[in-house]
C-alpha cells in the first residue's frame, strides 16, 4: 500500500515510546563486572560507556526501535571509547544544524577522536568528539587571521605541530604539558597555554585559567571556528572507519586541566 504519513503528534508519541524502551533496557541490564556503565545523569541524559551487558540488551531490541546499522555504530564507537587510548576515526557526517538553524547540508569527511558517549532525552545516541579536522582548520585560520598566535614558533606551522605532539606525549607519559616545549620555562608555559587554546577545552567559568586564550571572528551562517569539541548524532554518520595514530584520551577530555 501507499506509505503512511504520521502526524506530528503520532511521531512524537512513537519517539517517546522508543526512548522509554531504550532507557529501560539500559537501566535493567545486569552488572557484568566490566566496570563500565551508561547511566542517567539525573536529567534524562545518559552518559558513560556502555557495558557489554548493555550492548547486548540494545542489540536484542527490535530493529524497528534501533536499526541494525545504528546498533553496529553504537558497538563500534563504544568499543573505541572503552579502550581509552585516543583512537582516531574517519567519518562522513551529515549535519542538520548550522548556526543553530536547520539547513540542507552536504556530508563532510571529518577526522575525529571519540571522547564521550551519550543517549539524550530526545532519544538520540550521540558521540562527543575532539575534531582533528577542526583543529587543523583553526590553526590555519590563526595563520591567516591571527598570526600572533603562532609567534612563539616564528610563524612556522611545522614547529607548532611538533610542539602539539610533544604536549600530547607529555600527558600520555604523565608529565606536565609544558615539559620540553622550550628551554625557557616561561616561554614553555606560554606555548602550553597556546596549545590549550587550540584545544579550546576551557568554558566560561574557567576562561581566566588561560591568559593566552583567543577567539576567531565568527563567520556569518557558520559555527564558531574556535570550538573543536563536537557532538555527533550517530544516525547522521554515513560511514566510519578507524584511523592510525591514537592520542592520549586523557589529554583531549573536555575536563582537561590547565597543567
Amino acid at each position: 500500500g501507499s506509505p503512511q504519513i504520521l502526524s506530528p503528534r503520532e511521531t512524537k508519541r512513537r519517539a517517546k515510546k522508543r526512548g522509554e524502551a531504550i532507557r529501560k533496557v539500559i537501566d535493567d541490564a545486569p552488572d557484568d563486572g566490566s566496570g563500565l556503565r551508561l547511566e542517567d545523569t539525573g536529567n534524562g541524559n545518559y552518559r558513560g560507556t556502555l557495558s557489554p551487558a548493555q550492548i547486548a540488551a540494545i542489540n536484542a531490541l527490535p530493529n524497528d526501535l534501533v536499526a541494525p546499522s545504528l546498533k553496529r555504530k553504537i558497538a563500534f564507537f563504544n568499543d573505541i571509547l572503552g579502550r581509552k587510548d585516543g583512537s582516531i576515526v574517519e567519518i562522513e557526517y551529515q549535519a542538520a544544524l548550522r548556526d543553530k538553524k536547520y539547513r540542507a547540508l552536504q556530508p563532510q569527511l571529518r577526522t575525529e577522536i571519540p571522547i564521550g558517549f551519550q543517549f539524550d532525552k530526545q532519544g538520540n545516541f550521540l558521540m562527543t568528539t575532539m575534531s582533528m579536522s577542526r583543529m587543523h582548520d583553526k590553526a590555519n585560520a590563526w595563520a591567516a587571521k591571527q598570526p600572533r598566535n603562532l609567534r612563539l614558533w616564528g610563524g612556522d606551522m611545522t614547529k607548532f605541530w611538533d610542539s602539539v605532539r610533544q604536549y600530547l606525549h607529555n600527558h600520555k607519559a604523565g608529565l606536565q604539558g609544558h615539559i620540553g616545549l622550550h628551554p625557557d620555562p616561561y616561554i614553555a608555559m606560554r606555548m602550553k597555554n597556546r596549545i590549550n587554546d587550540l584545544f579550546n577545552v576551557y568554558r566560561k567559568e574557567t576562561r581566566e585559567a588561560n591568559p593566552e586564550r583567543t577567539t576567531l571572528p565568527k563567520l556569518r551562517g557558520q559555527d564558531s571556528r574556535d570550538v573543536v569539541i563536537r557532538s555527533r548524532r550517530m544516525d547522521r554518520i554515513n560511514s566510519y572507519d578507524e584511523a592510525a595514530l591514537p592520542v592520549s584520551i586523557r589529554v583531549v577530555s573536555p575536563k582537561l586541566s590547565p597543567g
